[in-house]
């Protein structure tokens, strides 16, 4: 491109303005001047020209190109390319979960929704609220299951605190204290105290069952019933109950005139308790 000195702006001006009728920036960054007669002159770079980059970059703010990654755009690190089949439960879905399914069949395990005989969930679909489905048996809330496991103990008619070696089910931080044969409540709310008195022996008598809260009857749990001749009988009450964090929950089972006895070999056989929790 020819360049010309001695030429005052006043003059430049005088000669864009009789001649240039437009202009534009070509591809390359340069500014072109149309003339009257359709005469292009290349007036220069008006701007550094922009390369065509790869397509995995983009262009920043420094005008150069980068490669794309994740971590250049604030916030993208979170997303990962994971697949819908692979994709965990969050929180809130759980919850929705919790409050929407009220019922006996399903739980959590993990990220999986799972039915009693561990059989996993893939469909919901077309169910309503009104399904059985007990979400209180997902991991996350709390609940407790603690049988007889060591065949007969023998009551009395003031009542004998049933021995239990275990819980069989702890979930969402329950646990088992052993000194008070006991489960534990991980945290305050509103419980369903569950409790099956188990009666046998071989004469007839009166039997009774009932929960205590740190060693001292709840109120409403106290259950009795009839055992007629050699014939076991096992029966079911429940109640609930507001209670708070670390409360230790255990069952006693009494007779009439210290002839019977209680039992469980299984845990879920004889004598049990049930702590679940309903709310906050």
């Amino acid at each position: 491109m020819a360049t010309v000195s001695g030429i005052t702006a006043a003059k430049m001006q005088e000669y864009v303005d009789e001649n240039i009728v437009s202009g534009y920036v070509n591809t390359m960054g340069s500014l072109i001047l149309v003339t009257r007669s359709g005469t292009e002159i290349d007036a220069g770079p008006v701007m550094d020209p922009l390369l065509p980059g790869a397509i995995t970059q983009y262009y920043r703010g420094d005008k150069t190109w980068q490669t794309l990654h994740k971590n250049n755009v604030a916030g993208l690190e979170n997303v990962n390319n994971t697949s819908d089949d692979n994709k965990p439960a969050s929180l809130p879905q759980k919850a929705w979960f919790v409050a929407k399914w009220k019922p006996n069949n399903l739980y959590f395990i993990g990220d999986q929704i799972v039915s009693p005989n561990n059989e996993v969930v893939t469909a919901l679909q077309g169910h309503t609220s009104t399904s059985t489905y007990d979400i209180t048996k997902w991991s996350g809330v709390p609940f407790g299951h603690m049988g007889k496991t060591s065949n007969f103990q023998q009551v009395t008619s003031g009542g004998s605190v049933v021995t239990m070696e275990a819980a069989q089910i702890l979930r969402g931080g329950m646990t088992f204290d052993n000194a008070t044969d006991s489960l534990v409540v991980p945290t305050s709310g509103l419980y369903e105290i569950t409790i099956r008195p188990y009666l046998t022996g071989s004469q007839n008598y009166t039997g009774g069952g009932k929960a205590q809260r740190n060693l001292v009857d709840l109120h409403g749990t106290n259950t009795m019933a009839w055992k007629a001749g050699a014939a076991d009988y096992a029966w079911g009450s429940n109640v609930t109950q507001q209670l708070s964090a670390n409360d230790k929950i255990n069952m006693v089972v009494s007779c009439s005139d210290n002839i019977g006895s209680t039992w469980g070999t299984t845990g879920f056989d004889g004598a049990y308790i049930e702590v679940k929790f309903v709310s906050s």
